[in-house]
Formats: structure tokens, sequence, C-alpha cells
């Protein structure tokens, strides 16, 4: 660990753009702690924190705060050089715009879908955290944490029949640039 340097990482259980912050501080040896934020709760915590209402948020040493998993990879990589994260590459500035925009948006939606469908499936989405919330109130407000999500990340029957059908063409994209050597 670089022990000079600390964090706090703000995070919303399960998030997949979470978890690549959380490992990529691992990978350059920064301690951090994780704050696990409930969804649906964590926007107006992360709105008043960094004025966004998404996750990830990170706290540096010193009170910098940097939201969004690119921006933070892109900060770590300028605090610790190595091992890199995101090398200047033009096109895999492109496959990163076209997941930020595109992939995450379709796996955000896919979830919230699911959960709105089987909102006892929740606590597994949770499984691990450190939650601020009793677990009988999470399991029992499930339903309406799913249903709040699924609206906010446009996760209705039509937009989500939509990217199942597309889902294979984005799979192909990704296939394309792993066989290219820009993703790996």
């Amino acid at each position: 660990m670089v022990a000079a340097m600390a964090a706090v990482l703000y995070v919303v259980p399960a998030s997949h753009p979470c978890a690549a912050v959380e490992r990529a501080l691992e990978l350059k040896g920064i301690a951090y702690r994780r704050v696990d934020l409930p969804p649906v709760a964590h926007a107006a915590v992360q709105l008043a924190r960094f004025g966004r209402a998404t996750v990830p948020g990170l706290v540096l040493d010193g009170g910098e705060k940097v939201i969004g998993s690119t921006a933070i990879l892109r900060r770590l990589d300028e605090l610790v050089r190595e091992p890199v994260l995101l090398p200047h590459d033009a096109e895999l500035l492109r496959a990163e715009e076209w997941g930020d925009q595109v992939l995450q948006p379709i796996g955000r939606r896919l979830i919230w879908a699911s959960l709105r469908r089987r909102p006892d499936a929740l606590p597994s989405y949770a499984e691990g955290a450190d939650l601020p919330v009793p677990a009988r109130l999470a399991a029992l407000s499930g339903g309406v944490v799913a249903a709040i999500s699924a609206r906010r990340n446009g996760a209705g029957d039509a937009e989500v029949r939509a990217d199942l059908v597309n889902l294979g063409f984005h799979l192909d994209r990704i296939d394309r640039w792993i066989a290219a050597g820009v993703l790996g």
C-alpha cells in the first residue's frame, strides 16, 4: 500500500463501476475505506457531497473529490504511475466512451428490470455490504427501491426488450475490440 495516501470510496453495492474503482485502488496500492450507500438514497448523499448524484465517488487525502469511474481511474493514473489503468490510445478512448454511454446503462437497465420483477432478490445484490439500513427494512423496501431504480435508469419493458434484441450486436463489438487488442 502507498502509505502516504489514503482515500474514502463511496459506492452502491454490486455496482460494476464501483467495483472497477475498488479494484483500481487495490492495483495502485492506495489505502482506502469503503462506504456503502443504499440504492436510491445514494443519490441525495452523492449530490450533497460531490455535486452529482452518481457513484462511485472518491475523496482523496487533503479533501480532493473525484466522481465517476473514468475520472477516478484517470486521477489514480496521475497519482500512481504503475500499473497504468487507462492508456491514452485513441481507439481505447472510443471504447471507453462507448462503455460509459452505451454498455453501462444497458447493464443497469437489465439489473433493475430484473429486480423490479423479483424484488426478493435485492438482498443478494447487497450481499457483503455494510449498509446503514436494518436488514428487515431493506427486505421490506426492496420492491419500492427496485421500482424507483428501474424508473431512474429507464428500465421500462420497451427499453429492456430493445437492449436484449441488440445485446448480440454490442457483445460482437466488444469481441472485435478484444480481437484487435484494444481491450484485453
